[in-house]
């Protein structure tokens, strides 16, 4: 029964009980929807069950969930322009999800070298490679780097954004998706809980740089880290001081 109910809203009820930071587009600023209540999520899910219900024992087919099918939805994916990013918003497994799911799927020609993910890669798992220009104007556009000023005046009005934003550092961004009518969510700030944990991109990130840290320190630091005993003679460890910050140290 949820499957079908999600299958016709691209917001469905796991994301909007998340408290998702947002900018709202008549406010222009970040916000957090509200959880909700256990007793009131049950009761909007026991009249929806008992109207389903009851229209399948009168023959019919009962209400049309409200909301557009996802099949209405075109999903943007720029290439990052940023100099040195080598991040995709995407990869192709996750388009080919995406596409079951019935939405359609554009992305950037060249958007996923960086990570190692050719077009073709793209093309076979269902996306379309676009432009630059058409890859932005999309009902809604994901990315990895916040969006530049010019970047989001190519976006259409009344679309989607995600990715990180940090709109206390981007004002003008901010105001040009005000003026797009635009919702964006911002990666960073949606709360770091057990029920969101599959939206942390910053402990993931923070994860992956914390490995990366290592590798590079490790190169720098001229000789073996580990001890070695050799019959040339013996080397001690290395010391390391490790300094972390965070969930869990990263």
């Amino acid at each position: 029964m949820m499957s079908q109910r999600r299958s016709y809203s691209l917001w469905n009820q796991p994301m909007q009980s998340l408290r998702a930071s947002c900018i709202a587009p008549e406010m222009g600023k970040v916000f957090t929807t509200p959880y909700p209540s256990s007793s009131s999520y049950s009761s909007s899910l026991h009249t929806s069950t008992s109207t389903m219900e009851e229209g399948k024992k009168e023959g019919e087919a009962g209400p049309a969930p409200a909301g557009r099918p996802w099949s209405d939805y075109t999903i943007g994916v720029p290439k990052e322009g940023v100099q040195g990013e080598k991040r995709v918003a995407i990869t192709p497994e996750n388009v080919g999800k995406m596409t079951k799911m019935g939405f359609k799927v554009v992305i950037e020609k060249g958007a996923g070298e960086g990570s190692s993910f050719s077009d073709e890669m793209y093309k076979n798992a269902g996306a379309e490679i676009v432009d630059k220009k058409t890859a932005f104007a999309q009902d809604l556009v994901m990315k990895v780097r916040p969006p530049t000023v010019e970047e989001a005046k190519g976006m259409k009005e009344n679309s989607r954004l995600i990715s990180f934003l940090y709109p206390d550092q981007n004002k003008e961004v901010v105001d040009v998706l005000k003026q797009k009518k635009a919702t964006a969510w911002a990666m960073e700030l949606i709360p770091r809980i057990s029920r969101a944990q599959s939206f942390d991109a910053l402990s993931s990130m923070a994860n992956i740089a914390g490995y990366k840290a290592v590798l590079e320190a490790t190169n720098h630091f001229g000789r073996h880290m580990t001890g070695q005993i050799t019959a040339a003679g013996k080397l001690p460890p290395a010391k390391v001081l490790v300094i972390g910050g965070g969930v869990a140290g990263e």
